[in-house]
This record gives C-alpha cells, structure tokens and sequence, in this order.
C-alpha cells in the first residue's frame, strides 16, 4: 500500500484534521508565557552554542566538545 491508495475523500479529510491540529497546537504554544532565562541559564546556553559553533568550524572534535559539555553540565 502507499499514499496514493488511499481515497481522495479520506486523504482529504486525514489532511483536513491534521492541519487543524496543527493551527491548534501552534494557537497554544504562542499563548504560553514564558520568561527569559535566567543569567545562569543565558551563561550555559551561550558556552553549549560556543560548542556547536566550535564543532560545525572545525575547531573541536565532537567527542572533544562532548567531553566539555559533559563538565559544563556536571552539577
């Protein structure tokens, strides 16, 4: 079986829900309110970016930058 055995009316109507899910799903997300992080959370966020960007130039290995983001996250 593959996507175009199924019926044109059941298509359309699996389509259908699936985007109105999806509008209502997106209309719930946009009304959470959330607070920016905290200067804590904004120092991590900022080194775990460092990383990737480390990672994605060349920089570092990804077990290197692992390794670091294991120390960064050992509480």
């Amino acid at each position: 079986a593959s996507f175009f055995d199924i019926p044109v009316k059941d298509l359309m109507e699996a389509m259908y829900l699936g985007n109105l899910m999806g509008q209502k799903a997106l209309g719930i997300l946009e009304n959470l309110d959330t607070k920016p992080p905290s200067q804590a959370a904004d120092k991590v966020i900022s080194r775990i970016e460092g990383l990737i960007g480390a990672v994605s130039t060349g920089v570092l290995s990804k077990a290197e930058a692992g390794g670091i983001l294991s120390k960064i996250l050992e509480v």
